[in-house]
């Protein structure tokens, strides 16, 4: 189909609930702007049971559109993530450091054995 609009509508989702990006205003609005829209339900719904349409009217920011927490959850969890594991670094060479690597337990279970 060469319809963008089409393509979005039947695009496969992973979810059960779905949205799509119609469309975008390349302008800003000033405050207490008035839109005046005009939709028309060309893709039906009647097949899908529990199914429903919406519009909602977003910004759209650094992390994406409706649900710009998701991202910000992502950037926190990864600075956490990256300062845990440099935090296992130090701690890994602090170790190897106080604790001399030649003392092997297996040494003494060797003499423990050979006694008996």
């Amino acid at each position: 189909t060469e319809d963008p609009g089409f393509a979005a509508w039947m695009r496969p989702s992973a979810v059960p609930r779905r949205w799509f990006v119609f469309g975008q205003l390349e302008e800003d609005l000033a405050p207490n702007s008035t839109l005046d829209l005009e939709i028309h339900s060309r893709y039906p719904l009647h097949n899908i049971p529990g199914g429903f349409k919406a519009l909602a009217l977003t910004e759209y920011g650094v992390f994406g559109g409706r649900h710009g927490g998701f991202g910000l959850f992502c950037v926190i969890f990864s600075v956490i993530c990256l300062g845990l594991a440099a935090l296992s670094m130090v701690l890994d060479c602090l170790a190897s450091r106080f604790f001399d690597s030649s003392d092997d337990l297996s040494d003494d279970d060797d003499e423990e054995s050979g006694s008996a």
